[in-house]
């Protein structure tokens, strides 16, 4: 099924600004992307997995670059997968993102997000340590 929806071209969405290109994030230079905290914790905690393109040199699931929320600008599912993971269902193959919620802090997970946005999507967003606290108490 990812091998076959992998092939489907992507729908713009009028809504969203059109997602960079993997070749234009890897031709960034590191230190360009906003707060030095949200590098310093993507450097420690994502890139071994997301890559500093964006392409996962590990699995496809993992890739970020292109994807929709990583594109939107508010962060909101960025902070959210950073809090609590990204879910697979039970016997589903693959990999599945750890939760770092309870590693980070609030203003710890706000960088990351806004760093992720700023780095791999269209628009960087601009998260505040309220805002994932907020995001803690929705759960």
């Amino acid at each position: 099924m990812v091998a076959y929806l992998r092939t489907v071209p992507p729908i713009a969405n009028p809504n969203l600004p059109a997602p960079r290109p993997p070749s234009a994030i890897a031709a960034r230079e590191s230190g360009h992307d906003g707060d030095p905290l949200g590098e310093q914790i993507y450097a420690g905690a994502c890139a071994s997995c997301h890559g500093w393109t964006g392409q996962s040199p590990i699995s496809g699931l993992a890739t970020i670059a292109g994807a929709r929320s990583v594109n939107d600008p508010s962060g909101v599912n960025v902070a959210q997968v950073i809090l609590f993971g990204g879910g697979r269902r039970p016997g589903e193959a693959g990999m599945a993102m750890p939760a770092f919620g309870d590693a980070y802090s609030n203003a710890e997970i706000a960088a990351a997000a806004n760093f992720v946005t700023a780095r791999f999507g269209a628009e960087g967003s601009r998260l505040t340590p309220d805002n994932v606290a907020a995001l803690r108490l929705s759960r």
